[in-house]
Parts: structure tokens; C-alpha cells; sequence
């Protein structure tokens, strides 16, 4: 599995990390988890972590299916997101995000990321 979660109960985080070159398959198999981990705890925070990842390629269709799926997700939309690491995330799927109201931040590396989370509490 290209992918783990992990709970972190300080600051209430889900944090997501990728390993390898990701698909869009296995992303989506990381929503569907995502989403039932997130159904189980009050956690609103996630962190997103490609630091060890590449992003394959999808077609632009396949992407902005997979965004709109998340953006369509109650749970997920609520949630303050820290991107970390270097992912390619094409500026049309940012734009989409950022008109659907998502509240993202991308950052190198995970100590900025954490701190930046915990301000939400």
C-alpha cells in the first residue's frame, strides 16, 4: 500500500502520508479511508504528506473528478489540509479547490505543517 494514516491525537490531526510514485486509483482508496477514519473522530485537520512521493500522472478529466469527489465530501470539505512535500498539483484543481471554499496550505516539510494545524484549535 503506497499509503498510510495515522491519528494524531495533538493537535486532532489525520495525517496522510504517500510513499512511491501514487496513482490516482490509490489516492481515491486513501479518500475512501480518509473519510472513514474522519467519520469516527471529531478531527478536522488533515496532513498531507508527498514528502516521500511522486504523483502519476492522470488526464485532467481523471483529476478533476477525483477534486470534485472531495470537494463533494462533507467531512473532507470541512477540514483545514497542509500539503507537504513537493506534489505536482495542476493550477486548475488549486483554483477548483479554492472556489469550493477548501482551506489549504502547501509547505516543505512537516514541523510548519503541524504548527500551522494546531493554530486552528
Amino acid at each position: 500500500m503506497p499509503y498510510s494514516i495515522a491519528l494524531l491525537p495533538e493537535p486532532a490531526v489525520i495525517q496522510v502520508t504517500f510513499a512511491g510514485v501514487v496513482t490516482l486509483q490509490e489516492r481515491s482508496a486513501a479518500l475512501d479511508r480518509l473519510i472513514r477514519e474522519q467519520a469516527g473522530t471529531s478531527y478536522e485537520r488533515l496532513l498531507v504528506d508527498f514528502t516521500q512521493a511522486a504523483v502519476a500522472e492522470a488526464s485532467n478529466a481523471e483529476t478533476l473528478d477525483h477534486a470534485t469527489r472531495m470537494a463533494r465530501e462533507p467531512g473532507v470539505k470541512r477540514m483545514r489540509i497542509a500539503y507537504v512535500g513537493d506534489v505536482a498539483i495542476s493550477a486548475s484543481v488549486e483554483a477548483l479547490a479554492a472556489m469550493r471554499g477548501f482551506y489549504y496550505q502547501r509547505f516543505g516539510a512537516t514541523a510548519p505543517a503541524l504548527r500551522w494545524l494546531a493554530r486552528a484549535a
